[in-house]
């Protein structure tokens, strides 16, 4: 009895024979078997288990790289968008339980100068007592008058204060045509700390250069939002991420120089493999929290069970819009009240929960969080679900995470018991000190060409907030919220200065003048990362990719088998049919056929002619 396939493949035959019968054998004079006639490469079919595992290994070794590593891994087969946004800064000085600086109660808390291995306070000797120098306490408003400009924000960690006077100029034409024609000398300086430069006394007067005292402890709070598509939003509606360079952060109290500080840079340089570390939530502030995967609802397969569920939304929000639903728990009964009636509460409400401005377990989200976002904004309340939502969805779904550390009240301790970074309700904070230490800089054991150290000299540094929506293996299956992270580089300059006039002039201005040379930190920060978009142009390259590499593996199995295995001969002769030397056979005159030496009559065929059904030429071969 015939198996069911066998029966299916003869009745396919069946119906493509009655198909081809219906076709006239000639058309226009043309057979037209010849006509529709079809082309296909001849295979040899090698069976030996050496050949075959070879040419398996390196086909499997293929598919893993594009399947697994380039597609399920890279996610090369997302578009990905350059994400656009807005930065924004913040800086203060250093307060009690990082309090806001404007407010009255808010008081600085800046360290000891004997603490500042650069104060002359200081009695240790992790700076030369040659480069200590006098340290002055500055708020931020004064460290920072110009505040921030831009997406910049430059942090002076050093100052010198000059005063010149004007001399009458001879020479200078274009200084002669002013009112005030001359030149401006400054008044010489003693105790420098770079020749001419770094005076702390000019003119008689002390402190005309200082250090700014516990400039590493000034904070500064770091935002930005996002766009790209439809993806949009704000860095605080997620959580906040730290990339850390480990061969960038400095370990001892080795000093480097310009050129030692160049190589560094160069071969140190992560190239974005940053170790990506989650910042600390600060205390009493709820942070958001990356939201887990969910197969069901990433993948999509929960379309239709979410619309059902909007639908019996829809259909309670009706009822609830009209009237009230009270149960009665202890008899089951249920009465209802309209809406005019506002005296009565359901049981949810005696729970406390009918108001929507009181805090019970924490916010709650509505439905499923969208893709492209982690969850809420930190530290925002939410509207309450109506009670009808919260009985369909569970008190529990979706409420935002709350640092134990925070609950409790209690600050993870650091060495001088202070967060040097962490997330609050309004941003990103990092202390200057721990901006520093991120982009492998010294302010003390650096220094620039002339020999001054960063401290004296200045440098920059780039803060970029570094969006991404792509993970391993998950995004393929639909799993993409916003994440972001911080990575911190040096951008080496040997000078980083501004100089502008006092705010306060002596009497006899402008013939006598002062300015003000500020040493510091350029702080530079920029919205950075890419947004991935599947794109089927993508995924067919990927595919492409796939089946070239796979055509690849046979010539390399081909090349090697013909060339190099000891099988060569053998594999040859399976692959290719050799043809007889022409020149030693003999030329039919009649249809120009070449036969070999051994026959006498021709045996030539006309092309396109099956050898075996077409009668030869059959002429006998020439005498001469």
């Amino acid at each position: 009895m015939a198996s069911p396939a066998a029966n299916h493949r003869a009745i396919l035959n069946h119906a493509l024979n009655a198909g081809a019968s219906k076709l006239p054998d000639r058309l226009f004079g043309m057979d037209t078997d010849e006509i529709l006639s079809y082309s296909t490469p001849k295979v040899v079919w090698i069976r030996n288990r050496f050949v075959g595992s070879c040419y398996y290994s390196m086909i499997t070794v293929i598919l893993l790289w594009v399947f697994v590593g380039q597609i399920l891994l890279r996610n090369e087969h997302f578009m990905r968008k350059d994400v656009m946004g807005l930065p924004r800064l913040w800086y203060s000085h250093p307060t009690v339980d990082n309090c806001d600086p404007i407010l009255p109660e808010c008081e600085a808390d800046f360290r000891n100068k004997a603490e500042l291995v650069y104060c002359r306070e200081n009695s240790g000797d992790a700076v030369k007592d040659s480069q200590k120098g006098y340290c002055k306490y500055l708020d931020r408003l004064t460290l920072i008058p110009g505040g921030v400009t831009d997406n910049k924000l430059f942090v002076p960690t050093a100052m010198e204060i000059i005063t010149e006077e004007r001399h009458p100029g001879q020479d200078d034409d274009f200084l002669a045509d002013d009112e005030h024609g001359g030149e401006y000398m400054p008044e010489p300086g003693t105790k420098c700390l770079r020749g001419q430069f770094l005076c702390e006394q000019r003119g008689g007067k002390r402190h005309q250069f200082f250090y700014v005292a516990d400039v590493k402890s000034f904070v500064v709070r770091f935002s930005s939002s996002y766009e790209r598509n439809t993806i949009r939003g704000n860095s605080l509606q997620l959580p906040g991420f730290v990339g850390i360079c480990d061969s960038l952060i400095r370990t001892g109290n080795a000093s480097r120089s310009w050129t030692e500080r160049r190589t560094a840079q160069s071969e140190q340089r992560c190239d974005g493999n940053y170790r990506i570390k989650p910042l600390t939530c600060g205390p009493n502030v709820s942070c958001a929290e990356m939201r887990n995967f969910d197969f069901m609802e990433d993948t999509g397969m929960n379309v239709m069970g979410r619309g059902l569920a909007n639908r019996v939304h829809i259909v309670t929000d009706s009822v609830i819009d009209n009237e009230t639903l009270i149960v009665d728990d202890a008899g089951g009964n249920a009465s209802k009240e309209g809406n005019s009636s506002k005296e009565n509460k359901t049981e949810d409400d005696k729970d406390g929960d009918d108001d929507d401005d009181k805090d019970d377990d924490g916010p709650i989200v509505a439905g499923r969080p969208e893709a492209d976002v982690a969850l809420l904004a930190r530290g925002r309340r939410t509207r309450r679900l109506k009670k009808s939502h919260r009985r369909f969805l569970g008190k529990n779904h979706g409420k935002l995470h709350l640092d134990p550390r925070s609950q409790k009240g209690q600050t993870p301790s650091t060495p001088h018991d202070k967060l040097d970074q962490f997330s609050d309700n309004w941003g990103d904070v990092f202390t200057l000190g721990r901006l520093l230490q991120l982009a492998g800089a010294d302010l003390d054991l650096d220094h620039n060409l002339d020999g001054w150290t960063t401290r004296q000299s200045g440098t920059a540094i780039e803060v970029l907030a570094v969006y991404n929506n792509l993970y391993p293996l998950l995004s393929t299956f639909g799993y993409k919220p916003v994440q972001y992270h911080y990575t911190v580089n040096e951008l080496m300059l040997p000078y980083v200065s501004r100089t502008s006039l006092s705010p306060v002039q002596p009497q006899d201005y402008p013939n006598i003048r002062t300015y003000e040379n500020r040493y510091g930190v350029l702080i530079s920060f920029k919205v950075s990362g890419s947004f991935g978009f599947f794109n089927p142009v993508y995924l067919i390259l990927m595919l492409t990719a796939a089946l070239a590499l796979t055509a690849t593996a046979s010539t390399v199995t081909d090349l090697f088998f013909l060339y190099l295995s000891d099988q060569r001969d053998n594999f040859f002769h399976l692959k290719y049919d050799v043809s007889p030397d022409f020149s030693e056979m003999w030329r039919c005159d009649k249809c120009g056929f070449y036969n070999l030496d051994d026959t006498e009559t021709c045996l030539g065929v006309e092309k396109f002619c099956c050898p075996k059904t077409t009668p030869h030429c059959g002429a006998e071969r020439p005498k001469h």
